[in-house]
């Protein structure tokens, strides 16, 4: 019999988690692993608790009852609370710091800076905007007498043809008005958006449906997160229209989540069925908590066959109620192992930034350097150049600078041809196009002009012969060129975790395999001697120890990423020999 959860009641967030990936719902909803807060979702509720406790201060004075310029109303409160939470956010924050995607060096200096973008946001509002709604009254000496609502907890039974459920939200602040109606601020510590997403608007009209939509007048959304932002920017007006859509979305989800629950529940003893809570590969991944144990992850990542073991393990799961259900001490084991999933991969994001950041960049300067020195040494070159001044002092002679017939037919072209070679292009390549041209100069039309440039110009031709000789018999070709550096690590530089057009760089290997031929190829590397930098003459020692000691470097760190990438698979190959009672 199955014992899978019950669905409501729905939440905002819980509609949107079902709505952008199935299989996330079901591990937080049906299989009730729970994500521990993370640095985000730590720094918000600090932000917040600052936010609410100055509104809800019986003796915090408005800031704007008697304006003076001053900017730390709010600072006070954050003195306060940042010494009972400072340890704690310090530590996540270094813990997580690979995964913090913002231009500051320290947890102190972020949450600083919320602090200020929200008093210049709401000073901008009271004094410089147009926002009627959103000002204060300065008749109010303290902010207790504003009328302002915070952490408001609201909900209501919606019904549905065939049933009913339960919505519910948390209003982040309520602001009342001149007429007695509401107005509805949500504050997100994140970046602002060019403009504002449909879920985020929703989000508002979801807390109006809520809190009656006939009660409240407008809403806000507030974005406090980066710097140097102007606060016109950090504010998005939602108009309180569209509710009845708004409630629409609501049941047919909920419909949705009831068809493939009733599914889920009638077939769960049927293998075949295991995977009815479907990922959807999105941008997002890769920020997943849940990634690691993510049967898709998996299949994409390590093998598929490990993913139907997933899947098979969480389809027992649910159907036994979820986490909460078990023993203590499988409960413990599951935690523990997804515990591991988040410590393992954010050791493998930094290790793998690390390369990015330093070894790989700074291996990729050096090669370039490299081939640069290559170029300027190279027999080729002086090839070219003399090529080139071959050119230019055949079409000097008189009886062809007057022939524009000649001229156009055999020279110019030769100079264009000329022009559009580069160095780096493969040898014999240069060497094929150097052969028409000269063959193009032996023309007897030509010849037959030169007058007494003719001996000059065939000493000329017969060097550009023995040249073509000495290349043939002694090709500049080296381990050097051969190993084709520069391409393995731009090509490693493109690989991204969970972008569908960088994942066919794995060429459907495991990520484990995939790592391990970069370390092979950069191993070779180490296989390099001088005499293979020859072209880089009295600096070849040098340029040899920094190639050698990056590659050192990068190969402890690729190594350190297969280990933790095993460690993964061990971790999750426990996950599925788990005895679900």
């Amino acid at each position: 019999m199955s014992e899978l959860k019950k669905l409501d009641p729905l939440s905002h967030s819980k509609t949107a988690s079902y709505s952008n990936c199935e299989r996330k719902f079901s591990f937080n909803y049906l299989e009730s692993i729970k994500e521990p807060s993370g640095i985000h979702a730590a720094v918000g509720t600090y932000v917040h608790s600052v936010i609410e406790n100055f509104y809800k201060s019986e003796k915090a004075e408005n800031p704007y009852f008697d304006w003076n310029g001053s900017t730390n109303y709010l600072l006070g409160v954050h003195e306060n609370l940042w010494k009972k939470h400072k340890k704690y956010l310090t530590f996540l924050y270094e813990k997580e710091k690979s995964k913090v995607n913002n231009s500051f060096e320290s947890i102190e200096e972020w949450v600083n800076q919320l602090i200020l973008n929200y008093i210049e946001l709401e000073d901008w509002i009271q004094n410089d905007s147009d926002l009627i709604n959103l000002k204060f009254s300065k008749e109010s000496a303290l902010i207790n007498d504003l009328n302002i609502t915070n952490e408001l907890y609201v909900k209501q039974e919606i019904n549905t043809d065939e049933t009913s459920f339960v919505l519910r939200g948390y209003i982040d602040r309520l602001q009342e008005i001149e007429n007695g109606k509401k107005v509805i601020i949500d504050i997100k510590t994140g970046k602002p958006p060019s403009s504002l997403d449909s879920e985020k608007a929703d989000q508002i009209k979801s807390y109006a449906l809520l809190y009656g939509e006939e009660n409240v007048a407008e809403g806000y959304v507030y974005f406090l997160g980066e710097k140097n932002i102007s606060p016109e920017k950090r504010i998005f007006k939602v108009a309180i229209e569209d509710i009845d859509e708004n409630r629409k979305y609501y049941v047919k989800t909920f419909d949705s989540m009831t068809r493939k629950s009733e599914y889920d529940r009638e077939n769960h003893s049927q293998e075949v069925f295991a995977d009815v809570w479907k990922s959807k590969i999105n941008p997002f991944c890769n920020w997943c908590f849940y990634k690691n144990g993510c049967p898709e992850w998996v299949k994409v990542y390590q093998s598929n066959d490990i993913s139907k073991s997933l899947d098979k393990f969480y389809s027992k799961l649910r159907h036994k109620g979820g986490v909460s259900k078990q023993e203590k001490e499988v409960q413990e084991e599951i935690i523990s192992i997804f515990a591991q999933f988040k410590n393992l991969d954010l050791d493998i994001q930094q290790n793998i930034e690390s390369l990015y950041q330093n070894q790989l960049k700074e291996l990729l300067n050096t090669v370039i350097t490299l081939n640069n020195l290559k170029k300027q040494n190279s027999g080729i070159n002086e090839v070219l150049n003399k090529v080139k001044v071959l050119l230019n002092e055949v079409s000097e002679v008189e009886s062809i600078s007057l022939n524009k017939e000649l001229l156009d037919k055999f020279i110019i072209p030769s100079q264009k041809a000329i022009v559009q070679l580069e160095y780096d292009m493969p040898e014999e390549k240069l060497w094929k196009s150097f052969t028409k041209i000269i063959q193009n100069l032996q023309n007897e039309q030509i010849s037959s002009q030169l007058g007494d440039y003719e001996e000059i110009f065939i000493k000329k031709i017969d060097e550009l012969r023995r040249d073509w000789i000495l290349w043939k018999d002694f090709k500049e070709v080296s381990k050097f060129v051969e190993l084709n550096i520069k391409n393995l690590i731009e090509e490693f530089l493109e690989f991204k975790f969970y972008r569908k057009n960088k994942i066919s760089l794995l060429k459907r290997k495991p990520f484990v395999e995939f790592l391990r031929i970069y370390h092979d190829e950069f191993s070779k590397i180490l296989d390099l001697e001088q005499q293979d930098l020859y072209f880089a003459e009295n600096g070849a020692e040098d340029h040899l120890f920094n190639l050698k000691k990056l590659t050192n470097e990068i190969l402890e760190k690729l190594r350190k990423v297969i280990s933790l990438q095993n460690e993964l698979e061990e971790n999750i190959s426990k996950l599925t020999n788990i005895t679900i009672n």
